[in-house]
């Protein structure tokens, strides 16, 4: 199995995807607001800690073999977010490596493309609809995971789909994954 993972201290989407064929199994979202109470550092450590927590008992619950995250992209003018992204990935590397499973990264770009079916040059706006309406497809309509996507708020599920997005380019083409790590 393969943990799919839209990294974030806010909102980290993650999806329990199946090798080869992609198929959703489980998915779900961490979502942690700021701790005003405390050090802007130690809240957000805390929020990294939190979410690898949750990861490490659904990457046991699923005896997941590998990790694959979207790769960081953010707009330099925003350094909080930038901060922030960056100690997500940092726990999710950390996580990988303590488990000693494979950890992969997919471009964001990568992955949409291929969902929509184009080249990985196009540089024709993405829909983000349509992607969501092609990824439904390995969530299913009924079951389990469409019940867990239902339940999240509208607002948050991109954080969800683009999980999902990362797990299905991982699982259905994984050498355009780029391997950042994990046992030799």
């Amino acid at each position: 199995m393969i943990l799919a993972l839209d990294p974030g201290l806010q909102d980290l989407g993650w999806a329990v995807v199946t090798p080869r064929t992609g198929r959703v199994l489980e998915l779900g979202l961490v979502h942690q607001v700021r701790d005003e109470d405390l050090h802007k550092s130690t809240d957000r450590a805390g929020r990294a800690h939190t979410a690898a927590a949750i990861l490490a008992a659904v990457l046991r619950r699923h005896r997941c073999t590998a990790i694959a995250a979207e790769a960081m992209s953010f707009n330099p003018r925003r350094f909080t977010m930038a901060l922030g992204l960056g100690m997500s990935w940092g726990a999710i590397a950390g996580l990988a490596a303590a488990l000693e499973l494979e950890l992969y990264e997919l471009p964001p770009k990568l992955w949409q493309h291929a969902v929509l079916g184009r080249e990985p040059g196009d540089r024709a706006k993405v829909n983000y609809d349509e992607v969501a309406r092609r990824l439904a497809e390995f969530i299913g309509h009924v079951g389990a995971a469409a019940e867990q996507l239902a339940a999240i708020k509208a607002q948050q599920r991109n954080h969800v789909y683009d999980a999902v997005g990362v797990g299905v380019m991982t699982a259905m083409r994984p050498e355009e994954a780029t391997r950042i790590g994990g046992p030799s």
